[in-house]
């Protein structure tokens, strides 16, 4: 019975452990990617992306200065990077980036749900 309890115990605690790591590990594997992600897809959209040079990175929002065709830096830019190839640039005709970068960067998720359900209150998790 004794090797029993102890053979139960000490399943918990592998169990428990295994779970605890597995979670840290998938949770800062997305820190880390999640920047370098946002990143390589604003370099592909650039002039110059050896040029780049990031600050106020917030997983896919940021800001980015780089050099333009006549090799001088543009100054600092609000991007929005959705997916590759989708990159939204503060200051293009794209008409809704203020709003983008509000949902996008500023909002929590928590905040989001709240707007999202005053809104669409007949979605199904509202």
């Amino acid at each position: 019975m004794k090797v029993i309890i102890k053979f139960l115990v000490l399943t918990v605690i592998l169990c428990s452990a295994f779970f605890g790591w597995y979670y840290f590990h998938e949770q800062s594997f997305h820190d880390l990617t999640t920047p370098y992600l946002a990143k390589k897809w604003v370099k592909a959209e650039l002039n110059d992306p050896n040029s780049a040079i990031f600050r106020n990175t917030k997983g896919y929002c940021g800001e980015v200065n780089s050099k333009n065709k006549m090799g001088g830096y543009n100054g600092f830019v609000r991007y929005v990077a959705i997916h590759e190839g989708l990159v939204s640039f503060e200051g293009e005709t794209y008409s809704d980036f203020d709003e983008s970068w509000r949902i996008s960067c500023e909002l929590t998720l928590k905040e989001w749900e709240v707007e999202f359900c005053k809104e669409n209150p007949e979605a199904v998790f509202c």
